[in-house]
């Protein structure tokens, strides 16, 4: 009885190191999954932030061209009003030279 005891006893001492195995492997092989799950999380931020890095530089290309039409757009208006006021004046003038006009003819005639 007491080999059968022992031998008992034996088998469960090695059903436990199997088990205190099993659990070690499986927490060896959480811990590797864990880094991987993360080292892929990381490749992934990595893309992410290569990407918005890329659309960032789109995006200030497109900005600066936006600044430089709208410094175009500027300028024309400046022309604009330039030209407007170029305008009254060419108006203020063939009034008085059609007044003056008219005054001759009436010299003229008259």
């Amino acid at each position: 009885m007491s080999a059968n005891h022992s031998n008992s006893s034996g088998s469960s001492h090695t059903l436990n190191q199997n088990q205190n195995q099993s659990q070690d492997r499986g927490n060896q092989f959480g811990n590797e999954m864990a880094p991987l799950s993360v080292g892929v999380r990381f490749q992934e931020l990595c893309q992410e932030d290569s990407l918005l890095q890329q659309e960032n530089i789109h995006l200030q290309m497109e900005n600066a061209q936006l600044q430089v039409e709208n410094a175009q757009i500027e300028e024309q208006k400046v022309q604009l009003q330039e030209l407007r006021q170029l305008d009254t004046l060419l108006q203020r003038e063939n009034t008085r030279l059609q007044v003056e006009h008219a005054r001759l003819i009436a010299l003229y005639e008259g």
